[in-house]
């Protein structure tokens, strides 16, 4: 199939570089299932749940997946009479594809001087008129999201930008008309005063703003430890005892597990089972695997391992845990 694609494309790029494609993929070559979440999430948490859901489904587990969802109306029957009477969730239908498949796409265009502008699926109407031609696979929510927080920062900026080139006006405004108009000496220091007062209430705003900044950081950072925590505490739990962990601990984004095997392969299975989790900006290496003889305590020579990686979006900050 991308042999096809690829000579498609290069027909395409002689007549103009640069040009959009859009790609939509067969509806049988891509997994869809359907997924109710609690109302009221974020649209952050909407997507990295609905990945998670993705990654467990059949064929694609064990796999990094690009997926794209819409959600769907209400079920017939839901009125909003009995919405104080059940728990309040919204329905989605995820569609999810291997990621290697979107990757490859985008590899093929560029190398013919082309723009992929959307992977998608052939559009088909389902039972409620919907269609898929909606979908896509590039990852068009997550530039929307860094589009706005730009956005958000800039605004800030600017707030501030305008607040301090308005202390500024004033007080040169009032220091030249105390000036023109000879004013009393009581006057003057009044509207020093005045000025003294709102330059404060200037600091004050900004003190606020910056705390509210870091909190936001702090509490960002507090959400993705505890997502990335669960997920490779789950995988802990489920490995072989074969496997004992002496230390697992985060310092920023530094992430390092310390424990023993009794076999090399019996390590490998645990860095193979580690990096399939998607919240790796840097997937675990064996940064050391040592054979330690037999002794008192240990009747067996065992392993001494450690694996290293680095996690996404962790700040500067320190936190630790032991399984």
């Amino acid at each position: 199939m991308l042999g096809r694609f690829a000579s498609w494309l290069g027909f395409a790029s002689s007549s103009s570089d640069d040009a959009p494609v859009r790609v939509d993929l067969d509806a049988q070559c891509v997994t869809c299932f359907e997924v109710s979440l609690s109302a009221g999430l974020q649209e952050e948490d909407v997507w990295f749940q609905l990945l998670l859901e993705a990654q467990s489904q059949n064929g694609l587990q064990d796999t990094p997946v690009a997926i794209d969802y819409e959600l769907l109306p209400p079920k017939e029957g839901f009125s909003e009479s009995n919405r104080g009477h059940s728990v309040v969730s919204n329905r989605y239908r995820v569609y999810a594809v291997p990621l290697a498949w979107v990757e490859s796409l985008q590899t093929i265009a560029t190398t013919h001087h082309l723009h992929m502008e959307r992977v998608g699926v052939l559009a088909q109407d389902d039972a409620f008129g919907r269609s898929t031609s909606r979908i896509d696979f590039l990852p068009h929510r997550q530039r929307q999201w860094q589009r706005q927080q730009r956005l958000w920062w800039w605004c800030a900026a600017l707030a501030l930008l305008t607040g301090v080139l308005s202390v500024c006006v004033l007080q040169w405004v009032r220091t030249v008309w105390a000036t023109q108009n000879m004013v009393s000496e009581p006057v003057r220091l009044a509207t020093l005063q005045a000025v003294s007062e709102h330059q404060k209430q200037h600091a004050q705003w900004t003190q606020a703003t910056q705390f509210d900044r870091r909190a936001h950081q702090q509490s960002v950072a507090q959400s993705a430890w505890q997502q990335y925590h669960s997920q490779w505490q789950r995988v802990l739990q489920n490995v072989s005892s074969r496997l004992w962990f002496q230390q697992v601990w985060l310092a920023g984004a530094l992430w390092r597990l310390k424990g023993q095997a009794l076999s090399e392969q019996d390590v490998q299975s645990l860095q193979a089972q580690l990096q399939a989790l998607p919240i790796w900006q840097q997937t675990p290496k064996v940064e050391q695997l040592v054979l330690l003889p037999a002794s008192d305590s240990a009747r067996l020579p065992v392993w001494q391992f450690e694996l290293v990686g680095a996690v996404l979006g962790m700040p500067a900050v320190a936190e630790a845990a032991s399984p």
